[in-house]
């Protein structure tokens, strides 16, 4: 998996799905095409305090978010479609335990052109877990590896963590139209094969230096809709995911240059 601190990538799903090519420990919590934060290289094991978990005042979760320094300043970033719900607060949980409460009234004071690409950006104060550096000097290109951290849902719900979990992947296409794909988002998208499911939107997607290359907003396919409380759907859905190991999967994410023309 890593060769001089930095990813070596499977070209071949085969090699993908063989773990000891990676030079992955088998341990229990590896699902999928997710590692856990120790499974990593620790320059990026160490970025994973900078994710925290969206929870809706309901319960649900509502996605994945992170934090970033800007000129001495800290800012929340997620998606803005993981807010949506009945909810009047939303907290986002950190590794650390670390809990900030983000109102309904904060999420709706979004600069319009970010609600249009589908990102939230909040400015908190006195934010304690600290803040993912920006690739914005980084030219994105084609086939170069990505990391995304986040909390996939189908994952969550049977093995609930405040720890994010890591899947890996490449740039298939820059500066996509997502035409009717994605209603309402505007362009310049990031197309990767980098797995993502409900639950990672709003996720950094980050290159093999550990900076923000963009903001995750959705993947594919969408989870399947499964009452997780029921044993025999939750054993269904532990077959799924195995048998997902060989489908294909894309994810589109929003280059983080978008969000500095509205950092103070």
């Amino acid at each position: 998996m890593t060769e001089n601190g930095k990813f070596t990538f499977a070209t071949s799903r085969e090699d993908y799905i063989a773990t000891e090519q990676l030079n992955l420990p088998a341990q229990e919590n590896q699902i999928g095409y997710y590692f856990s934060p120790e499974q990593l290289p620790e320059h990026l094991r160490n970025l994973t305090a900078s994710v925290g978990k969206l929870i809706h005042d309901d319960g649900q979760i509502g996605g994945s978010c992170f934090v970033i320094e800007y000129a001495a300043k800290k800012y929340i970033v997620s998606a803005y479609h993981a807010f949506f719900s009945d909810s009047v607060v939303t907290s986002a949980v950190f590794p650390s335990g670390e809990t900030l409460t983000i109102y309904g009234d904060e999420v709706s004071s979004v600069p319009q052109p970010l609600i249009e690409d589908d990102i939230c950006l909040i400015r908190k104060e006195d934010i304690d877990s600290p803040g993912l550096m920006l690739g914005e000097d980084v030219e994105i290109q084609k086939d170069i590896t990505t990391l995304l951290l986040g909390y996939p849902r189908s994952i969550d719900m049977l093995s609930p963590s405040f720890e994010p979990l890591a899947s890996i992947g490449t740039v298939i296409e820059t500066a996509i139209q997502p035409g009717g794909l994605i209603s309402g988002c505007a362009n310049d998208l990031i197309r990767t094969n980098t797995r993502a499911q409900d639950g990672n939107s709003g996720g950094p997607l980050l290159n093999e230096d550990g900076y923000v290359l963009a903001v995750l907003i959705q993947g594919f396919p969408p989870r399947p809709t499964i009452d997780f409380n029921n044993d025999l759907l939750r054993e269904t859905l532990r077959i799924s995911q195995e048998l997902a190991l060989r489908s294909r999967h894309e994810s589109l994410a929003v280059p983080i240059n978008k969000i500095l023309p509205y950092m103070e």
